[in-house]
């Protein structure tokens, strides 16, 4: 236990300074994040503006069903996105868990970006607080807890390679699955079991990827508590475990089944090729190792100190030393995808997430199999916690390792926290021009598309640059029309046909024109920026000799209405 004779011992012993610990650790790590909220957009202007568009759609949605609108909820999955696609809100994460505690801050404020960088700030807090939980309760260390914490919240992965991606991010489900099913194996509490349950589900509803990658862990952590205590014969432990497992199934099951179908439908997989690309690399955990150097350390020192025990000793001193080990071998090892690579050579012969891919229901839709290295660095937080802790019991220590943990953090906290980062466009054509840059009040020409009939279906060009496309997204929270583009993890192949006509409209103006309407637009916005004056003029010729009728220009966007489509403004 931490030194009696230390108040920061004393304080962070308590759940509620933790938790404002990381709070405060989170502000830091994230600055200048906080006095940008509702105005800025963490990292860059590609997926977090699709995260932002999708939480928006979960609270509108919300909305709209306890207002007694029942249609809400009937095409809840159906997004205004990729029409006339159904169930586009199912190509990719639904961030259902990230919105619906943030849904009352969007209905106040109709802020997408205030929203977005909240569920920022909760993602990296939930994530040190969860593991402190976790650690505590395994070391009996609160500061072994903060060095844990600040290990899983605050290192390269979440605060660098994956920042873009919120779903990543909101990894917290984990360890506090882990403490819950500790709570009850540990000291036979239900209220434990269930809030382990609980956090399987949640983290089911943050990300889809960790829907299918962390369950193994989880059957692998009560295998191992079941055998260690030699409890495979009782049967009210299975029947609490079979009642708590049902209950998550089922709460996860509705969110699982349009996925289902969409992959039945579209027939969506990933191949080994795709896999094997976005897999991690042994270099990769190396160059790693100089931002972990304590976390590392503390972790160096469990695994010594666990060697150097007899077996008996070093589980009572350090309770799942042996999970902690076994899980970060297998998530390091899954992370090196089908065909492990070390040195520029592949050895597809050592590679165990092929099988996975193979011969587990699912597995084969994960493309990024790298993130199976979150999982390594959870369990290398726990690691170093039980080194930290071994430290922590020596006279007046626990004040280090905290403030060792919180000096991990301070060296992976990038100098500032990158915000409204441009990317450049995929596809031949200008960055975007200033008045789509994301903010909080409508350029003219979105709310000139919110004046239109409900019944209004959008195109918008240029077509297929993905970055365009996630500011289109974002800004459609304005209007809620339909968008013939998107953006997504899986095209559909309808999608990908009309794209292939509409990159150049002028180029091959018959199948440009059939394109646009296989995706019933009824009205098309050209941002003329993105082009010189001459396409431009190109691109009024084809739709105008075509029966389009132009309703004038917005700004730098000119709005077309499809002929057979008599529209007035609202």
């Amino acid at each position: 236990m931490d030194a009696p004779v230390s108040p920061l011992a004393r304080l962070t012993r308590s759940p509620w300074a933790a938790l404002a610990l990381f709070i405060g650790l989170t502000v830091v790590a994230t600055w200048p994040l906080l006095p940008g909220l509702g105005r800025d957009v963490p990292g860059d202007y590609g997926d977090p503006l699709f995260v932002a568009w999708a939480m928006a759609w979960v609270a509108h949605r919300l909305g709209g069903a306890l207002t007694g609108d029942l249609e809400a909820l009937l095409h809840f999955w159906d997004a205004n996105q990729l029409h006339p696609e159904p169930s586009t809100l199912a190509l990719s994460d639904h961030f259902i868990a990230q919105a619906v505690p943030l849904a009352p801050v969007y209905w106040l404020t109709g802020n997408p970006l205030l929203v977005l960088g909240l569920a920022y700030l909760a993602a990296y807090v939930l994530c040190g607080f969860c593991t402190w939980l976790l650690v505590r309760e395994v070391t009996g260390s609160a500061a072994a807890g903060v060095l844990a914490g600040c290990t899983f919240a605050f290192n390269p992965f979440f605060l660098v390679w994956e920042l873009s991606h919120l779903q990543v991010i909101s990894a917290w489900g984990m360890p506090l699955a882990l403490y819950g099913l500790r709570r009850y194996f540990e000291h036979g509490s239900r209220a434990g079991l269930w809030t382990g349950a609980a956090g399987i589900v949640l983290l089911n509803l943050c990300a889809g990827y960790y829907m299918l990658m962390f369950p193994m862990f989880v059957l692998l952590y009560a295998a191992w508590e079941i055998t260690s205590r030699g409890w495979w014969g009782r049967a009210r432990m299975w029947r609490d475990l079979l009642a708590a497992g049902t209950a998550a199934l089922l709460a996860t099951a509705p969110f699982v089944w349009p996925y289902i179908q969409a992959q039945r439908r579209l027939g969506f997989a990933r191949s080994v090729d795709e896999t094997t690309r976005m897999a991690a690399a042994v270099e990769g955990y190396l160059a790693g190792m100089e931002p972990l150097i304590i976390p590392f350390a503390f972790a160096g020192l469990a695994l010594a100190a666990g060697a150097a025990m007899r077996i008996g000793a070093a589980r009572r001193s350090m309770p799942l030393l042996g999970f902690a080990t076994t899980g970060a071998a297998l998530a390091f090892w899954l992370s090196l995808g089908p065909a492990p690579s070390w040195g520029g050579e592949t050895y597809p012969a050592l590679g165990l997430y092929g099988l996975l891919q193979e011969h587990v229901p699912g597995m084969d839709a994960l493309r990024v199999t790298s993130r199976f290295g979150i999982v390594f660095l959870l369990f290398l937080g726990v690691l170093a916690g039980m080194g930290g802790a071994l430290v922590a019991r020596l006279p007046k220590a626990a004040p280090l390792v905290a403030a060792l943990g919180v000096g991990s953090m301070l060296m992976n906290a990038p100098a500032t926290f990158p915000l409204n980062q441009a990317l450049t466009p995929t596809v031949d054509v200008r960055p975007p021009a200033p008045y789509l840059t994301p903010g909080n009040t409508p350029p003219d020409v979105y709310r000139y598309l919110s004046s239109l009939p409900p019944s209004t279906v959008v195109a918008e060009l240029p077509f297929t640059d993905l970055w365009y496309n996630t500011r289109y997204l974002y800004f459609s929270t304005f209007h809620w029309h339909p968008l013939v583009n998107g953006f997504t993890s899986f095209f559909p192949p309808a999608y990908t046909e009309r794209a292939r006509w509409l990159v150049n409209p002028v180029r091959t103006p018959d199948e440009a024109w059939r394109a646009l309407e296989s995706g019933q637009a009824t009205h098309v916005v050209v941002h003329a920026g993105a082009w010189d004056a001459a396409y431009v003029r190109e691109l009024d010729r084809w739709l105008t000799t075509r029966g389009a009728r132009s309703h004038g220009a917005f700004g730098g966007a000119s709005v077309y209405e499809m002929p057979g489509f008599s529209s007035q403004p609202r």
